[in-house]
Order: C-alpha cells, then structure tokens, then sequence
C-alpha cells in the first residue's frame, strides 16, 4: 500500500522539506523491531530519510534500553513498543510506573 502526506507549502523553501526527512526515526524504528524483529530492511518511502536519521534513531533506542548493542530489540523495548509513544516518552512512562510498583 501507500501513504501519502499532503502539506501546504510554506513561505519559508527551507520549511518545505518532508517531515520524514526532518523528523527521528526511533519510533518507527521500534515498532519495525517489535513487529518483525529480523526484518533487516526497512520498506521504501517516497521521500527517504537521511541516514544520519536512522543512526539516530537506532543510537537513541540503545541509549534508551529498547535495543542491544547488536541492535535487537529488549524485553524493556516491546514494553515501549506497545505503548505506542515516542521513544523517549515510553521510556519514562515506564520508569515512573517502575518507581511506582
């Protein structure tokens, strides 16, 4: 299938760039690893992120707990997964409920 985004432009042509090329990839990147964890290859946008992108985001999960080192996702990252929040979000959603236990 396919998703499109449609914006209006704005004023500012530096504004104009995708969203999916400006924004984290570590959610997305978490809910790929929980869904399909030895799926390696990630599907094909229209407007590809950088990949500076996905190294953020994939740094930012093992920072967090969600992924290894070898880049498989934790116990602690399907908790994040099925939250549904941005990583970092999820991650102290967990934390506060872990000091509230």
């Amino acid at each position: 299938g396919r998703a499109m985004v449609v914006y209006a432009p704005s004023p500012d042509p530096a504004d104009d760039e995708p969203s999916v090329q400006r924004m984290s990839c570590g959610w997305m990147l978490l809910q790929v690893k929980a869904l399909a964890p030895n799926y390696t290859r990630l599907f094909r946008m229209f407007n590809d992120p950088p990949g500076a992108s996905f190294g953020r985001g994939l740094s930012r999960l093992q920072q967090l707990g969600a992924l290894d080192l070898p880049g498989d996702i934790t116990v602690k990252g399907k908790k994040m997964a099925a939250l549904g929040l941005e990583p970092m979000a999820a991650a102290a959603v967990l934390e506060v409920s872990a000091r509230d236990a």
